[in-house]
């Protein structure tokens, strides 16, 4: 983990080492070694559904909030364990190890609390009965004995006797045997327990609030659908097929990036691939086992990861078009761009909100080259993707870069990633 000194230099460090107090240099990729209270951002996301559960970037901001704020809410923090998918930041170290959001769990959770099951509340509720009705029936064998003018060794003898037979001694075994039948009924349904009493707890509930990150979802996006030139490509889903009720269709067969020397050999879906992988701060690197693995935001990882899969690795491309520089996505901006050069000729890529996009476009690529611009046309295409239940995002490109002119950039120091 990087941090400065006050001497303004800059170390890497263990994030063990981190103390409070400490300044920490925050980059895309990075998992925040500490609490910190950020200094400085610049288009900062960071990934916090390791404490929030909430799959989408936050956007952070240096800045006070109200002390009542819930942590998800505090955008001028950033907490340990958490990662950063976008931008750049710089923070002050104000909480490390257990003193942190994340360690504050971890000691939550070594805690072994053992609530009561729903049948234990049950069997207590019944036991205190019970011996409600022992003590009334003692009082009454024992008021009936003395108003007799029975001997008191023989009525507290009698009375004794009379309570040992109320009480169901054979009741912890029953449960325990109802239990185990049910456990039984489970494991045929493909269903294993290893505690009986969560066993009691399941037959109890009645509503099941569940969070969907990480629980029904993986926290991840792949690309489905592909509308560029006025037609449709449905991909199929790596793994597996198209869903029932889903247009299906083949993916396409493109030339690699590193084969193709000028702008007009790509064709449109390749150029819309293009203009997803440059403006993009997510990083893709290949598994053991072929498949792909990223970092960063789910919806850029998963625009390198349709690119790769069709041929155009995100190496290539950046070799193909060296970037110059960068405008990083802003939610008020509601997009993010690249400026590249190919062939001696600057090309500016651009992806964010379709809405967005329209505002600043007049023209739209075509099966028969650029065309001015079909809003209507456009609009009934992401109408289509919404109704499938799909994210929509727009890409577009031109030649020249005027937009750089208006608008805050960051230059790269590389001529690729």
């Amino acid at each position: 983990m990087r941090f400065w000194l006050s001497g303004g230099e800059e170390y890497l460090i263990d994030s063990r080492n981190l103390v409070p107090g400490d300044i920490v240099l925050l980059d895309a990729g990075t998992r925040v070694p500490a609490d910190l209270r950020l200094l400085m951002t610049i288009a900062l996301q960071i990934d916090e559904s390791l404490l929030t559960g909430e799959s989408a970037p936050v956007v952070k901001r240096p800045g006070p909030v109200a002390p009542e704020a819930p942590l998800a809410d505090r955008r001028g923090m950033a907490y340990a364990g958490t990662i950063v998918t976008s931008g750049r930041g710089r923070g002050l170290a104000v909480a490390t190890g257990r003193e942190t959001e994340l360690g504050k769990i971890a000691a939550v959770s070594r805690k072994e609390v053992q609530p009561e099951t729903p049948l234990q509340r049950q069997i207590g509720q019944f036991t205190r009965a019970m011996a409600l009705v022992v003590l009334a029936t003692v009082a009454v064998i024992a008021g009936v004995g003395l108003a007799r003018g029975e001997d008191p060794l023989t009525i507290f003898t009698f009375a004794v006797a009379a309570a040992v037979s109320i009480v169901p001694e054979g009741l912890p075994i029953v449960v325990t045997i109802v239990l185990a039948v049910s456990v039984q009924r489970m494991v045929r349904r493909n269903a294993i327990i290893r505690h009986l009493p969560a066993v009691e707890t399941l037959g109890s509930t009645t509503v099941i609030g569940t969070d969907k990150t990480g629980t029904l979802t993986e926290n991840r996006m792949v690309v489905r659908a592909i509308w560029s030139a006025g037609e449709f490509l449905w991909l199929e889903p790596p793994g597996g097929t198209d869903p029932e009720g889903t247009p299906g269709g083949r993916n396409p067969s493109l030339p690699k990036a590193e084969q193709v020397q000028r702008v007009e050999e790509l064709s449109p879906v390749g150029l819309t691939l293009v203009a997803g992988v440059l403006p993009n701060e997510a990083r893709l690197m290949p598994t053991e086992d072929g498949a792909w693995a990223g970092l960063g935001d789910p919806t850029e990882v998963a625009l390198l990861i349709a690119a790769a899969r069709l041929g155009l690795v995100e190496r290539d491309v950046c070799a193909l078009f060296p970037p110059v520089a960068e405008v990083p996505f802003e939610p008020e901006r509601r997009f993010s761009a690249a400026a590249c050069r190919c062939d001696g000729e600057l090309y500016l890529f651009v992806q964010g909100a379709p809405e967005r996009l329209l505002e600043m476009s007049r023209y739209w690529l075509t099966a028969h080259g650029p065309a001015p611009l079909d809003r209507e046309q456009i609009l009934a295409a992401a109408s289509l993707m919404g109704r499938y239940g799909l994210r929509v995002l727009a890409l577009a490109y031109r030649i020249g870069c005027p937009l750089l002119h208006r608008v805050e950039v960051r230059y790269s120091a590389q001529a690729a990633r």
